[in-house]
């Protein structure tokens, strides 16, 4: 139910309750990295990147392999001109899941 309602809030650009609603999941499974990726995506779309950042950092360290927190985490880089950082995560990317960029719609 608390997933289902943050999820509902990411979808209504919601992002201060659904930051809320995840925070309050993450006390329940503090091992379960699904709630900090999407805190940490909430906290990217308002611009709180020293926020999204962290829960991005936490997701990685509790699942290496989870392309979507590298994915996000090295496109917050770029966004706040960390350019070296945001290669280095895009290229973790590749190399866990080599087709997973070409999914990914690029604006031109």
């Amino acid at each position: 139910m608390l997933l289902d309602s943050a999820g509902a809030c990411v979808r209504e650009g919601r992002s201060l309750q659904s930051i809320a609603l995840f925070s309050e999941l993450i006390g329940l499974a503090p091992q379960d990295p699904t709630a900090y990726l999407n805190r940490g995506s909430s906290y990217l779309q308002i611009g709180q990147f020293e926020l999204g950042l962290a829960d991005l950092d936490h997701v990685i360290r509790l699942k290496p392999d989870a392309t979507e927190a590298w994915y996000n985490r090295g496109t917050a880089f770029i966004a706040i001109h960390q350019y070296d950082r945001g290669i280095a995560d895009l290229s973790e990317v590749i190399r866990l899941s080599p087709t997973a960029l070409a999914l990914i719609p690029i604006a031109v």
